[in-house]
């Protein structure tokens, strides 16, 4: 069997930092989650928006289009975000 995370270093690890929701109407939700990582014994942070359908009685990852890969941006620190249990 092959660790899905050998050669992956301590610098290419993220956790999850934070949220804050964009928009939502009961059928659907935009969401923005906050990530942590570390660069140079430094911590970085980022952010990706997700936007979700309820389906089924739980919530759903709409899938993204191919030809538009996950796309992040860069944050300077966590403020505006609820953050996420250390």
């Amino acid at each position: 069997m092959t660790d899905v995370g050998s050669g992956a270093t301590s610098d290419t690890r993220l956790s999850v930092a934070g949220f804050r929701l964009l928009a939502y109407d009961g059928a659907a939700a935009r969401v923005e989650i906050a990530v942590r990582g570390a660069a140079s014994g430094q911590a970085v942070y980022g952010s990706v928006i997700y936007n979700l359908v309820w389906e089924n009685g739980d919530w759903k990852l709409l899938p993204k289009d191919s030809s538009n890969p996950l796309q992040t941006t860069q944050l300077p620190d966590l403020s505006g975000y609820i953050t996420w249990g250390e």
